[in-house]
């Protein structure tokens, strides 16, 4: 009891502290917070398995055990005579313990850092809403630097981009590139790893997840190839402290784009094209979007036709549940647009390029 009121004690005033003050908050993921990818996160990088996935499946097994003994256990009360029967027991305190000790972990590995400075002021990079026009400007200038690398990438039979090789192999040399050029990115990196059972995030309209619990970046391994190296490094981007999704995806693209390869770069302009027209779909005439949509390179077209309908393949009412969790842990972790905070990657784009 006194271990569990400890934790909670400690989560709530580590972030009620990060919350009240940013300067605590960076000052945390500067110095603090560089242990655990150190520490934790190289000692399970050596796995080849997904740890965070296996804690996963045997807590799924757990509660379909505990489910089956509820119910042998009611269906014992129905038949049973009038004298008392055997109570049902549970390791009510031990479970408490768990859960309180997951809660301080996670505050410590990723909800503080929710509440750091912006990493625009770290990069020095003037944030304002986009315009329409700027939007229009940036969209141009993806669309040429897509086309300047379609002589460097690799299509398959069906004319579509694939890998010439694993991502998660060059992922890693990619981010420490990324932190000898910007310091505040310079951390550990473990190695990414593909979940077993990627088919449910595809159900679930994930690319791929950041475990808090034990510092890895998992990913969906079935995804689209133009996906796959801008979302690994997306979360890997999270290893450096950087939680919001914004951030991370533009530490993602800037990684892509600096990487020298030319699978990252072709996948992290992909997915910032697909940032930006999605902007632009909601701020112009459908008229006038066909007609932006009709400047896209014919191959970038291609390949972002097929992610689509791959995703839009696993629609359903488990993507919409996984949408309205994510949009309420986002909230919770303060980001106040929620799913939508993703998309504000095209404002630090345009105070990069422009």
């Amino acid at each position: 009891m006194f271990y569990c009121l400890g934790a909670l004690c400690a989560a709530a005033v580590l972030l009620i502290a990060a919350r009240c003050s940013m300067e605590f908050a960076e000052w945390y993921a500067v110095h603090i917070f560089p242990f655990f990818p150190s520490v934790l996160g190289r000692l399970f990088s050596f796995l080849p398995f997904s740890v965070f996935e296996l804690l996963l499946i045997l807590v799924c097994f757990w509660l379909l055990l505990l489910c089956a003994r509820v119910f042998l256990h009611l269906i014992r009360g129905f038949m049973a005579s009038p004298a008392p029967h055997s109570r049902l027991k549970i390791n009510a305190p031990g479970l408490a313990a768990l859960l309180c000790t997951l809660m301080l972990m996670f505050t410590l590995t990723c909800g503080i850092n929710y509440n750091r400075a912006p990493l625009a002021t770290a990069l020095g990079l003037e944030v304002h809403p986009a315009t329409t026009q700027e939007l229009k400007q940036l969209f141009m200038l993806l669309c040429a630097e897509t086309e300047a690398t379609n002589a460097s990438i690799k299509t398959n039979a069906a004319g579509l981009f694939e890998l010439c090789e694993k991502p998660q192999e060059n992922s890693r040399a990619v981010m420490k590139d990324l932190g000898e050029a910007y310091a505040f990115f310079n951390t550990y990196y473990p190695k990414p790893k593909p979940l077993v059972c990627s088919t449910i995030l595809s159900y679930l309209q994930l690319a791929g997840i950041y475990s808090p619990f034990t510092i890895e970046a998992n990913f969906n391994r079935f995804m689209p190839p133009g996906d796959l190296p801008f979302t690994i490094c997306h979360e890997l981007a999270h290893l450096c402290g950087f939680a919001r999704e914004d951030e991370a995806n533009f530490i993602s693209y800037i990684a892509c784009k600096n990487s020298g390869n030319s699978d990252f770069y072709y996948s992290g302009l992909l997915n910032a094209l697909s940032y930006v027209l999605n902007a632009l779909y909601d701020d112009i005439p459908l008229a006038e979007y066909r007609e932006i949509i009709a400047c896209l390179p014919s191959q970038a077209r291609k390949d972002m036709r097929f992610s689509a309908n791959y995703w839009h393949k696993y629609a359903g009412p488990a993507a919409e549940f996984s949408s309205q969790v994510n949009n309420v842990y986002l909230q919770a972790n303060n980001q106040p647009e929620g799913i939508k905070s993703y998309g504000r990657m095209i404002d630090l784009l345009l105070a990069y390029y422009f």
